[in-house]
This record gives structure tokens, C-alpha cells and sequence, in this order.
């Protein structure tokens, strides 16, 4: 009687982005419900006020990539000539020379981010109809470049695993019917959004004193 809402979804993931087989594949989800509050007996005799009124929620897990580049994972080389001879318009390379690329963290895996999401649908007075979010992003094995010994590894930072961050906030989309009869239908709507994105997590030692850490 569309009343009740239920979904769910399962997925499995693989990148070549990763180089350790272990690594490589990621399982993630979701599951969700909502609730028609307006379609229950007990509003019926709320109708003319409350033409639709539903709650919902939901959380998953997906898994994110982006913030690694395609070789990541993997110990790359340069190559190149280091002299030429000349005859003619032929240019011929005499000696080579091959260049070891940064090192990498073979380790690397997906970003895991998990979602609250909790919100309501609303329309009321035949006029008024809008929709809340509140949502709550949590990153964990954030992917980020974490400061390392120049002297031990000749770099100053390297990709790891090694981060959170949250991104939190609400959003509010209204729409008023100002105007509403067979000659003239005008309405006004807005929207907003409000959030924050905090680095909740880093390794011991790479914080800053005048930063709490």
C-alpha cells in the first residue's frame, strides 16, 4: 500500500589500481527503509493537511579509488639517453640510463566510506512540499601522503592507508506554490546545504602541535 520502503545491495569491487591480489578486491553494501507516515489510517483525518509525509534512513559501505593514481602501488623506472651521436638528420643514442622512481607502498587498498543518511519527505497544505537530509560520511583507510624520513626512504612523503576523515552536514530543499489555480501556476523554490569535513584520524607524530594534533 506504499507504506513501507526496504532496499539492500551487496557488490564486489576489484581495481588493478592495487597491487597485492589481497588488496585488490573490496565487498561493499547498504541497506535502507522508509516509512509513509501519510498513508496510515490513523492520518486520514489529517489528509487536507498533510498530503505526504515520510521518513527514512540508511547506511552502506562503498569503497573509493580516487585518490590513487593508476600506478600507485607498483615501483616504477625512467629510462632515457644520456648522449647522442649525430649524422645528418640521425640522431642515435650512444649510452642509456635507467632511473628508479619514488618508492611505494605496495600495501595500498580501497578507501572504505561509510554513510548515515536519515531524512524526510514532506507536503503539506497542498502548497508546501520539501525534503531534509542529514548525512554522515565516515572514510576510513583514508588515502593520504603521509610524511616519512628523508634519510630512510629518500622522499619526504608516501601514499598509505593511513587517515580519517568525516563529512557531515544537512541539506534543505523547499518549494512553495504561490500561485496555483487553471490560469497561473507560479511557485518558488530554494535550497540549501550546511557541512563540515574534519581529518578526525592521522598517525602518531605527523600532527601539529598548533593544531591539536
Amino acid at each position: 500500500d506504499n507504506k513501507y520502503y526496504a532496499s539492500a545491495s551487496l557488490r564486489r569491487d576489484g581495481s588493478s589500481k592495487f597491487k597485492k591480489a589481497e588488496n585488490r578486491w573490496g565487498t561493499f553494501w547498504s541497506v535502507g527503509g522508509g516509512w509513509r507516515i501519510s498513508s496510515e489510517d490513523f492520518m486520514k483525518d489529517y489528509k487536507d493537511i498533510v498530503q505526504n509525509l515520510k521518513v527514512r534512513a540508511s547506511y552502506g559501505v562503498i569503497g573509493n579509488q580516487n585518490g590513487v593514481a593508476m600506478h600507485s602501488g607498483y615501483q616504477t623506472w625512467g629510462y632515457g639517453g644520456s648522449s647522442w651521436s649525430y649524422s645528418g638528420t640521425t640522431v642515435t643514442p650512444t649510452a642509456f640510463s635507467i632511473s628508479k622512481g619514488n618508492w611505494t607502498n605496495d600495501a595500498l587498498t580501497w578507501e572504505n566510506v561509510h554513510t548515515i543518511d536519515a531524512g524526510v519527505d514532506f507536503s503539506i497544505l497542498n502548497r508546501i512540499n520539501g525534503t531534509i537530509d542529514y548525512y554522515n560520511r565516515l572514510t576510513a583507510n583514508a588515502i593520504w601522503s603521509q610524511p616519512v624520513s628523508y634519510m630512510k626512504a629518500g622522499q619526504t612523503t608516501m601514499d598509505m592507508n593511513s587517515a580519517k576523515i568525516r563529512n557531515r552536514g544537512i541539506e534543505i530543499d523547499l518549494t512553495v506554490d504561490l500561485i496555483k489555480n487553471k490560469d497561473l501556476y507560479w511557485n518558488f523554490s530554494t535550497n540549501g546545504t550546511h557541512y563540515t569535513t574534519e581529518v578526525t584520524e592521522v598517525p602518531a607524530g605527523t600532527g601539529s602541535a598548533a593544531l591539536d594534533g
